[in-house]
């Protein structure tokens, strides 16, 4: 490139079209959560009768899976999950939240700050009119507990 950058000349069978070089392995800075595994932790958190699990941290492809299997830990009636304090949410985790609401037959209470990160995130994906999401930890026991 004439910006002295360097660059592959690639063929897409008419053009000819230039192409960043991929970085090596070493050079690809990975995600705090990647680097520091204590940053994210599942704890179960019942209040009264109703069981609540709380997400800390970023809910990704490295731990959804945890996710999942606390979840899957309480059986049967209503669940509160809390992810007032979880900074991130990938697909894999909203495949988890969508998997658990079908196996629950719907009775999955989701607390999530109107203001937080994840908000935007079930706004976007259109998840926010098809969940039952409180705006408070109280607000979904309250209503997993009148159900």
């Amino acid at each position: 490139a004439s910006d002295g950058r360097q660059v592959h000349r690639r063929s897409t069978g008419r053009h000819e079209i230039d192409v960043p070089p991929i970085p090596p392995t070493h050079e690809i800075q990975m995600s705090a959560n990647y680097a520091d595994p204590t940053a994210f932790e599942v704890r179960r958190e019942d209040v009264g009768d109703v069981p609540v699990v709380a997400v800390i941290g970023e809910v990704d492809l490295a731990t959804a899976d945890a996710v999942r299997d606390a979840l899957h830990a309480v059986t049967g009636g209503p669940l509160v999950l809390d992810l007032c304090e979880t900074s991130f949410i990938d697909s894999s985790g909203l495949r988890v939240i969508l998997m658990e609401r079908e196996r629950r037959s719907g009775v999955l209470h989701i607390a999530c700050a109107p203001d937080g990160p994840l908000t935007r995130i079930f706004e976007v994906s259109g998840l926010d009119v098809q969940l039952a999401l409180h705006a408070t930890r109280d607000a979904a026991v309250a209503a997993a507990f009148s159900r």
